[in-house]
């Protein structure tokens, strides 16, 4: 673990000084720029979004090694503005809320980490909010809109779709009685985890739930 602290800090110091390096040209001898200069402001926006991207990953890798322990509070986000108090592993009505409404695709995602079952979303019908923002050729995935994405499941091996309230026969989903599935790959996930329309996922945090979830279906089949 401690390798893993140390080759982030090197990468992290690595490319600061490649950033000072760029941006070094258009500082006066006091250290002061030229804000109005648009190369300057051009090359900081760079460096800003490189600097950006690089947290993000780096934080995603220390999740990796450094996994949250059980009872610690925490809050998530939801649909609509919603936020969640949580206490990691503690799988009660709470938690089963936030990962069904706003934080599905999270505990989708860490499920299928731990299991190997492929994740899905159901398709509504139609789109669920303002039609005028999907156009006949926002095909975002799979020829889709992403105004039709509803909810995000696992697959468990018997065809049962798996989501914080447990297994449920395709077509019986809870609040989404009727819709279809299909599969979600890499490129979907990626689509979701990136889009304004969809929360952050929480998945460090859905990571802590899974054992108490799958031991319910164990005890449930």
């Amino acid at each position: 673990m401690s390798d893993t602290v140390t080759s982030l800090l090197l990468r992290y110091w690595q490319m600061t000084d490649r950033h000072r390096a760029d941006l070094a040209p258009y500082s006066d001898a006091y250290g002061d720029t030229d804000d109005t200069d648009e190369d300057y402001a051009d090359a900081q926006a760079e460096a800003a979004a490189e600097t950006h991207d690089f947290l993000t990953a780096a934080m995603e890798e220390l999740a990796e090694h450094f996994p949250l322990p059980a009872g610690l509070p925490v809050t998530v986000p939801g649909a609509n503005g919603a936020r969640f108090s949580l206490i990691t592993g503690q799988l009660d009505d709470h938690a089963r809320k936030a990962f069904t409404r706003g934080q599905c695709h999270a505990l989708a995602r860490a499920l299928a980490e731990v299991t190997g079952w492929p994740m899905a979303v159901l398709i509504t019908p139609d789109c669920t909010y303002d039609t005028d923002q999907c156009s006949a050729d926002d095909d975002a995935y799979a020829g889709l809109c992403a105004c039709r994405f509803h909810h995000v499941v696992v697959v468990r091996p018997d065809g049962a779709l798996v989501d914080a309230y447990g297994a449920h026969q395709p077509g019986d989903v809870p609040d989404a009685e009727g819709y279809r599935h299909i599969p979600l790959n890499e490129t979907g996930w990626e689509f979701l985890a990136g889009s304004p329309a969809w929360r952050r996922p929480a998945v460090t945090v859905a990571r802590t739930f899974t054992a108490a979830l799958l031991a319910e279906l164990d005890t449930t089949r």
